[in-house]
């Protein structure tokens, strides 16, 4: 299976990948949601075909969970570790079957600890199903490759297994279900299939074709809700996300590399691009064009897409999958030199690299989720700069019980004065839906903003909120005054701030929420 016998710290790689996962199941049991976690839950108790910013996948299996472990943080995140580990193992397995275990564990351990997916490691978003879906798609069109590969050519279709076919027909429809960019690891592979003229005619062959039917029904949940709802995902993701970037920007461009070296660290992002026009290069070896087709084109479309109009750091995420492989074997093999010790200090040198980066900033992440040791970090680094909370992400998680006690007071007051309790609302979907898991209520979102809430509260619903109390909640992320917002002339009748309500993380200053009176 491999060359050399793994040393002592290579054999410890296992026990360090479940106390990982460990980690994560408790971690993500003690921390608050954060905004987008608790935005997928709140879509959980309105369970639909799909939804407007994604397909269902998240809400679906947020559902499942809560059904049996209760509307907790712990529910709502375990599917999403569970996804994660999956999307390792695959990864482990693909690099396994192509390789040897030595690469196997080092492109789980990449996997592992950088800071794209430590990030998303417990995070119920979308990116987990789809993640999952990416990395067994990607093992099993390996599998369905091998299959083919070897013998002679005539009759290679039948020398794959039906059931092959079946399981990458509902993989790429629970992918899709999952999150539009599933579309993208079915091109990936239909580009390696098409441009081998030894795998090609795969490509007619009757699995081939029930593949497609079971993804063209898989699909049929996104695509009746679609067409319920005038388009409006499709139009999003189309073309809402693709316009309005002004045309070619190449500061934008930098800053989108800029992200992608924070995310992945500057070594391994390095790495990773070498690895590919390493992969591009060796292409006569299937093993290395596999990779590269399976990276080459996400990646290339994110960084055009990136250059044109806004992006978001993560997306360009799936295609490193299989380019950690690449990057693996590349350790591995010491890059390259005749002589053994040259090889060795190669991959001694480069590790350490790796590590210099990523160990701290996986660390950090985790520690900074349960203690503020962001701002802690800024004043010693910097005493004499101004520390804004807004810096510190992990502070969406915090603060939301108390608030909700603190509003319960209020509405108690209100109602036991006899003037009715009242209905909470916010202008963002992020502080809607923090504000409906820590109460458990509904919440509504009054702003002229289009997200799934459009959907489910239609101004029949909001039309029934006239002349009724409202607590009105805004923060000093997301600061909006309803009172002299041109967006809200003609709303309400009249609005009243209240004291504002600070969050602390022990002695650390996290945020401000503003609360208005209106009706």
């Amino acid at each position: 299976m491999f060359d050399r016998p793994l040393n002592a710290y290579e054999r410890l790689l296992p026990a360090f990948f479940i106390g990982v996962f460990i980690m994560r199941l408790v971690l993500g049991g003690v921390t608050g949601l954060g905004d987008d976690e608790a935005y997928y839950w709140d879509w959980s108790r309105h369970l639909q075909l799909s939804y407007y910013d994604h397909p269902g996948m998240i809400a679906w299996l947020i559902r499942g969970a809560t059904s049996i472990f209760g509307d907790t943080a712990f529910a709502v995140r375990l599917p999403a570790i569970l996804c994660n580990t999956g999307a390792t193992l695959f990864l482990f397995l693909l690099a396994l079957d192509m390789f040897n275990l030595r690469v196997a564990l080092y492109a789980a351990l990449l996997h592992t600890v950088l800071p794209i997916f430590a990030l998303g490691g417990m995070m119920a978003v979308p990116d987990a199903p789809m993640g999952l879906i990416w990395a067994f798609m990607a093992w099993l069109g390996w599998k369905i490759a091998s299959k083919v590969s070897g013998g002679t050519f005539l009759g290679a279709e039948d020398r794959v297994p039906a059931g092959l076919w079946v399981l990458m027909g509902l993989a790429f429809a629970l992918g899709f279900l999952s999150k539009y960019t599933t579309v993208l690891v079915g091109a990936s592979l239909l580009l390696y299939f098409f441009f081998d003229s030894g795998l090609r005619r795969v490509l007619v062959s009757t699995g081939f074709g029930t593949a497609i039917l079971i993804i063209m029904a898989g699909m049929l949940p996104v695509v009746i809700w679609n067409g319920q709802n005038e388009w409006g995902s499709f139009a999003f993701h189309l073309h809402g996300r693709q316009t309005g970037g002004g045309g070619a920007n190449f500061t934008r461009w930098l800053q989108f590399w800029v992200a992608q070296a924070a995310f992945f660290t500057p070594v391994v992002l390095i790495l990773n691009l070498v690895a590919m026009f390493t992969a591009l290069f060796r292409s006569s070896d299937p093993r290395w064009r596999y990779l590269f087709w399976l990276a080459f084109p996400t990646l290339s479309l994110f960084t055009i897409q990136a250059l044109f109009a806004e992006f978001k750091p993560h997306w360009p995420a799936p295609a490193h999958f299989t380019l950690l492989i690449a990057s693996a074997k590349l350790l591995e093999e010491g890059f390259g030199g005749r002589e053994d010790f040259q090889r060795s200090a190669r991959r001694r040198l480069v590790g350490w690299a790796i590590a210099l980066f990523a160990v701290p900033l996986f660390i950090l992440f985790h520690v900074a989720t349960v203690s503020p040791i962001l701002p802690k970090l800024a004043q010693f680094f910097v005493p004499a700069g101004n520390w804004d909370p807004k810096f510190d992400p992990t502070n969406d998680l915090y603060g939301w019980p108390e608030l909700a006690k603190h509003l319960d007071k209020i509405r108690d007051d209100r109602e036991a004065n006899g003037t009715g309790r009242p209905y909470l609302a916010s202008s963002r979907y992020q502080l809607v839906s923090q504000l409906a898991f820590a109460t458990k209520e509904r919440v509504y979102r009054l702003s002229p903003a289009t997200d799934n809430y459009t959907y489910l509260q239609t101004p029949d619903v909001i039309e029934k909120l006239r002349d009724k109390p409202m607590l009105f909640v805004s923060d000093n992320r997301y600061e909006r005054d309803p009172r002299g917002d041109i967006a809200y002339t003609g709303v309400f009748s009249m609005c009243a701030e209240l004291e504002p309500f600070v969050v602390k993380r022990g002695e650390i200053y996290a945020r401000t929420f503003r609360i208005y009176d209106c009706r």
